[in-house]
């Protein structure tokens, strides 16, 4: 689950990652006033930017952020398997996918961000 919290002036807001070439996928304002979507994802090590009007590329403040290859700021996130019958402390129910967790711990540089990577 991805989220980004509402903000005065943004009327649309996107997920791009390495996960589908950067291809940005569009959040869903809900009632509390955050913009949010699901999005399945390899396991792996993840790099995000959020999309805000369309155009503007932004990392979220509030989660873990990364440098690629290129030097631009990415959020970060870890996509690991569930663990068999039992939970684990290192994974971030918040960030939960279909058949996959996203652990926030960071991640690391893995490079490609694209050319939409840079802020």
């Amino acid at each position: 689950r991805f989220s980004f919290p509402g903000r005065d002036g943004v009327a649309a807001v996107s997920v791009a990652g390495d996960w589908n070439a950067w291809v940005a996928s569009p959040l869903v304002l809900g009632e509390d006033g955050v913009w949010a979507v699901e999005v399945p994802v390899a396991e792996g090590e993840h790099m995000y930017k959020y999309v805000l009007n369309g155009n503007d590329w932004v990392v979220n403040e509030d989660e873990p952020v990364s440098l690629d290859a290129a030097g631009n700021i990415n959020n970060a996130r870890s996509a690991v398997a569930p663990p068999a019958g039992g939970e684990s402390d290192k994974v971030d129910r918040s960030g939960s996918f279909p058949s996959l967790e996203m652990a926030q711990d960071g991640g690391t540089a893995n490079g490609g961000a694209g050319d939409q990577g840079e802020a």
